[in-house]
């Protein structure tokens, strides 16, 4: 059965991260999460699992400060083939090539880096809560490549600030948490109070969908 459950803090959530984090990071972030649970078996359709999960946010709407906020789609794509190829589809044009139905996202820059030695584009484009569930499709298909980031900021979509949120997340010379792409930690720490993470993960056993929200520290 799927169940919804709140974890007071990352550690609570993910006990075995602790002395991990504590190596990469300068302070603990605090944050809390949201996570809707269940067994792969359960959410092997993924469109069960996309409107259980709209559920869970339409239902914690207030909470996310959604009417306030402004909500964006982060994506890493490796399309393969020619480095040509790549520079043709980058991110954007591979995902509507893939069936994704994203024409009414503002499309940001698109972010030409490396990792692992291999090309990779990175980028975010601004959504609307009633596109939520063409994001939530991409982020069961690119489980590790994608999150969506709720945010006080309205300018994440433009180069700089594209091109320093992702310097920030595949920072190399930082142990990775878990089997993510990205540098979480770096991220927990730099968010703006009440800005929230919404990640797809699975484990091979249990599929869920975390709500990581930015809390206030006592000393804030």
């Amino acid at each position: 059965m799927s169940k919804i459950v709140l974890y007071k803090s990352l550690f609570d959530c993910y006990p075995t991260l602790g002395d991990e984090y504590k190596k990469i990071s300068k302070k603990l972030p605090c944050i809390s999460i949201k996570s809707l649970e269940g067994f792969i078996y359960e959410f092997t359709n993924k469109d069960k699992f996309v409107s259980k999960a709209l559920q869970v946010l339409d239902a914690t709407k207030e909470q996310l400060f959604i009417k306030e906020m402004n909500i964006y789609l982060c994506v890493m794509e490796n399309s393969g083939g020619t480095d040509k190829i790549q520079d043709y589809y980058k991110i954007w044009k591979y995902l509507k090539k893939q069936g994704y139905g994203i024409d009414n996202f503002n499309m940001g820059y698109e972010y030409k880096t490396m990792l692992n030695n291999s090309v990779v584009y990175c980028g975010n484009a601004k959504f609307e809560f009633r596109d939520m569930d063409k994001a939530l499709n991409i982020l069961y298909d690119n489980q590790n490549y994608s999150f969506i980031y709720i945010t006080s900021d309205k300018t994440l979509t433009i180069d700089n600030k594209v091109k320093e949120l992702y310097d920030m997340l595949l920072n190399e010379n930082i142990k990775k948490i878990a089997y993510e792409a990205f540098d979480f930690s770096s991220l927990y720490d730099n968010m703006h109070f009440n800005d929230s993470i919404i990640k797809i993960l699975s484990d091979g056993e249990e599929l869920c969908m975390d709500i990581i929200q930015r809390c206030k520290s006592e000393e804030e």
